[in-house]
């Protein structure tokens, strides 16, 4: 990891172990990490999402092509009885051979005020230690939080590295302990932050590994976005 001035692209965060992203857009920094990480490996990625953070819309605007999307494992979870399912599931089916699993608001669903009172702390420190056993097999694990306080401290203990993200005049930055992301400047001196920069950039990417679509042959047929339920 490095810095980066002015080069053909950004660059961006190499992700491993537990990553913590904090940013002030909830879904496209996502989503474009996740197809950097298609682009750059040719397993599955693994969503465990707490709401609506994976959105078949985005994810396909920064997808150089739309067969990446095969390998994107989605299900939803809106009660935290059911996120502690997913983390389950996942457990138990993530592989070696899995590109990222990505676990957005990790912490949303114990937050609902239906759980007894510390039936949400235990919910939520089991559900950090299922994260941190399967980053434990290698594969990377990207998530966020809603809240950082005392309900989210046992998800915060297992986070290897913290990347920050923000949209700035000058475009999307990247920051970790020991990484930056500097932009490239237009003419005008600005850089575009909206999606349509980001499809540029992954585009760029996908040319420079010689395709847009790496490991496709081994897609499941039936694989692709789901729109709720189970893995």
């Amino acid at each position: 990891m490095g810095r980066h001035s002015h080069g053909i692209e950004p660059v961006l965060p190499t992700l491993s172990g537990v990553s913590l992203l904090r940013s002030d857009d909830p879904v496209g920094p996502l989503a474009s990490l996740a197809v950097d990480r298609l682009l750059t490996d040719d397993g599955p990625v693994w969503w465990a999402d707490a709401g609506s953070h994976a959105r078949t819309d985005t994810l396909a605007r920064v997808a150089p092509s739309p067969g990446l999307l095969d390998r994107v494992r989605v299900a939803r979870a809106f009660t935290a009885t059911q996120h502690a399912s997913l983390l389950a599931t996942l457990e138990r089916r993530v592989t070696l051979e899995a590109a990222l699993v990505v676990c957005p608001a990790v912490d949303a669903c114990y937050r609902d005020g239906d759980l007894p009172d510390g039936e949400a702390g235990a919910m939520l420190g089991t559900a950090a230690e299922r994260v941190d056993r399967i980053a434990g097999t290698g594969v990377p694990v990207l998530l966020t939080l809603e809240v950082e306080d005392a309900l989210s401290g046992p998800v915060a203990r297992i986070v290897d590295e913290r990347l920050d993200h923000e949209s700035t005049p000058f475009g999307p930055r990247f920051a970790g302990e020991e990484f930056e992301t500097m932009v490239y400047p237009r003419r005008d001196g600005t850089v575009q932050t909206t999606l349509a920069f980001w499809a540029r950039v992954l585009r760029r990417r996908a040319a420079r590994v010689g395709s847009t679509e790496p490991g496709a042959s081994r897609s499941r047929p039936d694989a692709g976005v789901e729109t709720g339920g189970a893995y």
